[in-house]
This record gives structure tokens, sequence and C-alpha cells, in this order.
């Protein structure tokens, strides 16, 4: 006969967690709390020196790219920090082909269809436009090339860094001195 009577405690106490919930998770809940959380993004950069990680903003208006903010480790050795200065230099040569690249290819675009559409329309067809895209890449493919030369260049020095910073010296002894505590 117990049983009954703690089917209707737990239907009771489901009842108000339940109400608890919707209570919580309320539209008024959640616009209270968005009035509250502090916008995070590149329009208010975090202190270089407080962060701990690297920080991956939004993308890029003109490349389309994220930009990353690396911090300064306390105990950076010289391998590690030739490894940041590395990396940062590789992203803002990258930053800097594509920002080009696609302000040019925007530019081409816009001509291409001031040249070609036909009385009042804004656009063209897609085959029209399959014309522009491949004459553009025809145009642009020696630049492609020596981009993309230079990137696995560039990402294997990357590599080799990061092997060297992985199997230093003082990190293994590290390593060994606190496994040895």
């Amino acid at each position: 006969m117990a049983l009954p009577n703690l089917s209707r405690n737990i239907q009771r106490n489901f009842n108000n967690i339940q109400k608890i919930l919707i209570a919580q998770f309320s539209s008024e809940h959640r616009i209270k709390s968005k009035k509250q959380e502090k916008k995070i993004g590149f329009e208010s950069k975090p202190d270089i020196n407080k962060i701990n990680c690297d920080y991956i903003g939004p993308p890029d208006k003109l490349s389309n790219l994220r930009p990353a903010l690396r911090p300064v480790p306390a105990d950076e050795t010289p391998i590690e920090k030739e490894l940041r200065l590395k990396r940062i230099e590789v992203e803002q040569w990258n930053q800097h082909f594509w920002s080009n690249h696609n302000q040019n290819f925007v530019k081409q675009k816009q001509v291409f269809i001031k040249t070609n559409k036909a009385g009042d329309e804004d656009t063209l067809g897609a085959d029209k436009m399959s014309e522009f895209y491949k004459s553009f890449l025809d145009d642009n493919w020696k630049a492609h090339l020596q981009y993309n030369r230079d990137w696995y260049k560039k990402n294997f020095e990357i590599l080799l860094l990061s092997y060297r910073t992985k199997f230093q010296p003082k990190r293994w002894f590290k390593i060994s001195k606190g496994a040895l505590r």
C-alpha cells in the first residue's frame, strides 16, 4: 500500500523540479543573463598578459581568416619563442595574402558584373558568373601555385620547430623531475 503514496511523492517532486527548471530557464532569465554577459571577441581583445592559451577571434572581414593571439609563457624557452614568433609570422603572411587576394577578387567581380549585366539586372546568371570564376582562377593560378609552395614550406618549418620544442632537454628534465616527486 505504500507504493501509491510513493508514486504521488515522486510525481509531486517531479512537478516541483519541473517548475524550478521552467522558472530558471524562462525567457526573463535568459534576457537578464544575456545583459550580464560580457562580450567576447576581437571587438574587445583580451589582455595578452592575462590569457594563458591561444585566443582565436572571429573571421577577418577581408581575409576570412581567424586571427590568433598567442600569449608568452613565463617559462618560455628560446626554441618555444622561435616557434611562437614563426607561427605569428606565418599567420601575418597568410593574412596579407588572402586580404589582397579577396580584395582583388571583389574588384574584378564588380567590374565583370558591370560590363556584362543586361539592363536593370543587379546580378548575372550562374553560367555567366562561372565564366568569371574560371577566368579569375586562370589569371591567378601562378599566384596560387606560389602561395601553396610557400605555405607548405612555412608549415614544414613550423612542424620542425614543434618537434624541436617537444623534445628539448629542458622539457624532458621537467617531466622526469615531476615524475620523481
